[in-house]
């Protein structure tokens, strides 16, 4: 039974947007009275959705649970990550709902930056090409041109500037090689606590990843704090999120410093990637139903300030490629033409 859904995961990966889609079909089947299995039975008469919706039935037949069973059809491990925590809370469909919603915005925002970008790389590209031609054939022509004149050390300078701009366009080039391809193998081999600490030290980065493990911290504290497990179970329960590494290792030491007697709000403000704001939360003498409600006004109010700050800066990306394009671009015109400009003047 188990040999399908490997040899699947081998040969097939589904797209976001098909996750998405079949997501938002079961949910929409398990809402109207449909159990689990009918669901994703009916959810096949959609082609598209067989071969997900036939490793998922497979796999939970076999006995797997059913964030394993997403997770053996290649499904994001954001999605699988909300899925395991319903074996706590028991309510798949919201779990399903809540994984569609916010996988639906990430969706969003990566397709809105892939959209606005692609043409700036596109004549980047070109730019590149160009620069090369004229570090390889036009500058070496002008060279030998005016190599009795004075404006050869003009041209010499020009030559300089134009290796300086090839060596930080190939440095670029190996950077974003490296986060794309190199990036995910690395943190997979160094510790968490290691991660946090690089996270750290990059600003920008570190403001999303503080927005986004807050985000989905009191997201699944608050799934949890609605069966009425106490906080050290809720804790318990996330250090399982192994797809998410820095809610885990934070929910391990939640565990730990607990049974030690610490309170959650003094612990919460100790965690670097964890909003201030939410450990105010855990301050109020409340009972567990009015801080459910503030956990989830917190997320909902935390969701509209990530997509305020990612819209302005998606907005930002478009005009800032094109300046510093256009920059290049200034840049191979003065270095064709001011060498000429010096010639003309020893006529």
């Amino acid at each position: 039974m188990d040999l399908f859904p490997k040899v699947f995961i081998k040969n097939y990966k589904p797209t976001h947007e098909l996750q998405l889609a079949f997501l938002t079909r079961l949910h929409r089947l398990l809402s109207i009275g449909y159990p689990l299995m009918p669901a994703l039975e009916r959810t096949k008469w959609e082609d598209r959705f067989i071969k997900l919706a036939d490793t998922i039935t497979q796999a939970l037949t076999a006995g797997k649970t059913i964030d394993e069973a997403f997770e053996l059809a290649a499904f994001h491990p954001h999605i699988v990550s909300h899925l395991y925590l319903s074996r706590t809370t028991g309510n798949l469909e919201e779990s399903i709902n809540k994984a569609a919603d916010t996988f639906r915005d990430r969706i969003f925002y990566f397709n809105k930056i892939k959209q606005i970008t692609r043409y700036p790389l596109l004549l980047l590209f070109i730019f590149c090409i160009l620069l090369f031609l004229m570090k390889q054939i036009v500058l070496p022509s002008f060279s030998s041109l005016f190599q009795s004149t004075s404006a050869s050390s003009t041209l010499v300078l020009f030559m300089l500037l134009v290796d300086y701009v090839v060596y930080l366009l190939v440095t670029m080039a190996f950077i974003g090689l490296f986060i794309v391809f190199l990036w995910p193998i690395y943190t997979r081999k160094v510790t968490t606590n290691t991660l946090i600490k690089i996270y750290q030290s990059l600003p920008l980065c570190r403001i999303y990843i503080k927005a986004q493990t807050s985000l989905l911290f009191a997201a699944h504290f608050s799934s949890l704090l609605k069966t009425g497990i106490s906080y050290y179970d809720i804790v318990q329960e996330m250090s399982g999120l192994k797809k998410q590494r820095i809610i885990s290792f934070y929910a391990s030491y939640l565990k730990e410093e607990l049974s030690k007697g610490y309170t959650m709000s003094s612990l919460l403000a100790s965690l670097p990637f964890l909003d201030k704001k939410l450990s105010s939360l855990f301050n109020q003498d409340a009972s567990s139903m009015h801080l459910t409600k503030d956990l989830d006004m917190f997320t909902e109010v935390l969701t509209e300030e990530m997509k305020r700050r990612a819209l302005r800066l998606v907005t930002y990306i478009q005009p800032v490629f094109f300046l510093v394009l256009a920059g290049f671009i200034i840049f191979i015109y003065i270095t064709i033409m001011w060498p000429m400009y010096e010639l003309i003047k020893t006529i």
